[in-house]
């Protein structure tokens, strides 16, 4: 939506840059595939249908999810730093189920952040591999922080702060995370905000 608000603008201009016009489909078209493919995730999930699993790169898939994202993190005036390890191990999963973990993450992300100044606005994102088989990712923001009760409860389906939410994201993130042999929890910085982290088992001895 953001992307067709933003064609209509340039559209709009007397003088139309065609090569802004050029990324927004894109990112328009990787944005269609995407809810596509979300889509059909859901009905295999409904039909019991098993989901395909593959090696795959997790650092790979963080840096696709950002970028389908570009667009609402520009919107919301907020900085991502990314330090990714590139010698990060595979793990072996379900791309679109993955996707949608980090997408859940990162959205959160740019709620918590919204009562901050815009210059103060940082996702820092990192992958790392953990002893013994582990590769883990962490999202930190600088947001408002999470309470005890949230801490203890934000698990839970139908659990939500949000406005209109349904309370069911972060289930949804725990299942699939903890269906692919692996782990999601979250907790405050020291400072302030709070860092969701997520680990999986490597699967390749080697990066991709």
């Amino acid at each position: 939506m953001c992307n067709v608000q933003a064609v209509g603008n340039l559209l709009a201009q007397e003088k139309t840059d065609f090569s802004e016009i050029r990324e927004a489909l894109k990112d328009i078209e990787a944005g269609a595939k995407r809810g596509g493919a979300v889509v059909h995730h859901l009905r295999g999930l409904y039909a019991k249908t098993p989901q395909i699993k593959a090696a795959l790169q997790v650092n790979d898939i963080l840096e696709q999810t950002i970028g389908l994202l570009r667009s609402e993190l520009v919107l919301k005036k907020t900085t991502v730093q990314l330090e990714l390890d590139p010698n990060l191990r595979l793990i072996r999963g379900s791309r679109v189920e993955l996707q949608q973990v980090v997408l859940n993450l990162v959205t959160n992300a740019l709620e918590a952040m919204t009562a901050c100044e815009n210059g103060a606005r940082l996702l820092y994102i990192r992958t790392a591999f953990d002893e013994p088989a582990t590769i883990r990712a962490s999202f930190r923001d600088c947001g408002t922080g999470l309470t005890e009760e949230q801490l203890r409860h934000m698990f839970e389906p139908l659990r939500t702060t949000k406005v209109g939410g349904m309370g069911m994201g972060l289930t949804i993130c725990l299942a699939i995370i903890e269906g692919h042999g692996g782990r999601l929890w979250a907790e405050n910085n020291p400072e302030c905000g709070s860092t969701f982290h997520f680990t999986l088992p490597a699967f390749s001895s080697g990066p991709s």
